[in-house]
């Protein structure tokens, strides 16, 4: 649900018949290990396409990259968990693979231009 508010809200359509094979694949591997540590050659290998494959199709389908698409689907889950209230930040942070919650902040205060503390305060669910 989260993924198909992000791709709505940036005018991305996720229907199936959109997309190849490859990128299809790529999407379920990178929901599925959500992290900001995941590596395009992770992905790729799991997949088993080449980087440069991945990549191209990726651009070519998405018109992002596969590291903006990870980032902007980790921020979107983040969003979400910090509305919904149950986690920490530094649990939020910790989920996605951030090597500290600061780091995550100063990622979160980049995207949606509040911090996650801010956040959560003025955008409850």
């Amino acid at each position: 649900a989260v993924l198909s508010e992000m791709l709505r809200r940036s005018g991305t359509d996720l229907r199936t018949e959109n997309y190849s094979p490859c990128v299809m694949k790529a999407i379920r591997y990178i929901n599925d290990n959500l992290s900001v540590k995941l590596t395009i050659a992770e992905i790729a290998e799991a997949i088993f396409v080449s980087k440069s494959a991945l990549t191209k199709s990726f651009r070519k389908e998405l018109a992002m990259s596969v590291n903006e698409y990870i980032y902007d689907v980790v921020m979107s889950k983040a969003e979400y968990l910090l509305r919904a209230g149950d986690l920490s930040i530094s649990e939020i942070s910790e989920r996605f693979g951030f090597y500290d919650q600061f780091y995550f902040s100063k990622r979160f205060r980049e995207k949606f231009k509040l911090s996650p503390r801010e956040y959560r305060k003025d955008k409850p669910i």
